[in-house]
């Protein structure tokens, strides 16, 4: 639409604008950081060249386009992300199904690279992310355990909130 066109054209202008001096990027999406052209552009672009004072990029995502294929697509910007935010929502393919609908099996494959990523010191935070919901309930515990065999640093644990109480 013409007003997410204008958003994207004043969100240009204000990177522009701040680029001498930004220290930080936080790339996240209503949809996918990996899906949206825009924020792809973005990421390719954020690199110490662009942004002299440039320490971090810090992705928040589905996980499920966020691969060493895309990595490799989006460089020399991607090579500047220090941290991922990967909120997954269960802790098993049932769960996952249920509450993401996605592809579990690339999802974990995914979660596997970037817990080599972190290991091997490529990245320096990795968090998932859980929205506790009736219908993943079931599946905290295996989201612990696999937290825990990825290697992850965080893990963030929250309840869905209703519109009414979520402060919009």
């Amino acid at each position: 639409t013409e007003q997410q066109s204008q958003q994207l054209r004043e969100t240009e202008k204000l990177l522009e604008r701040y680029a001498p001096e930004l220290r930080s990027i936080v790339l996240a999406s209503n949809g996918e950081v990996f899906y949206s052209p825009f924020l792809r552009q973005r990421l390719k672009e954020a690199t110490r060249e662009r942004y002299p004072e440039l320490e971090y990029v810090e992705i928040i995502s589905n996980g499920l386009l966020f691969d060493e294929k895309s990595y490799d697509q989006l460089q020399p910007g991607a090579a500047s992300i220090r941290k991922a935010r990967i909120s997954i929502d269960a802790g098993n393919e049932p769960s996952y199904r249920s509450v993401r609908g996605g592809d579990w099996t690339r999802l974990l494959k995914n979660l596997e690279w970037l817990g080599e990523m972190r290991a091997a010191g490529k990245l320096d935070n990795f968090r998932l992310n859980f929205v506790l919901r009736r219908e993943n309930l079931e599946s905290l515990e295996d989201f612990f355990r696999l937290a825990a065999r990825l290697g992850v640093d965080e893990i963030f644990v929250s309840r869905v909130l209703p519109w009414s109480d979520a402060g919009l």
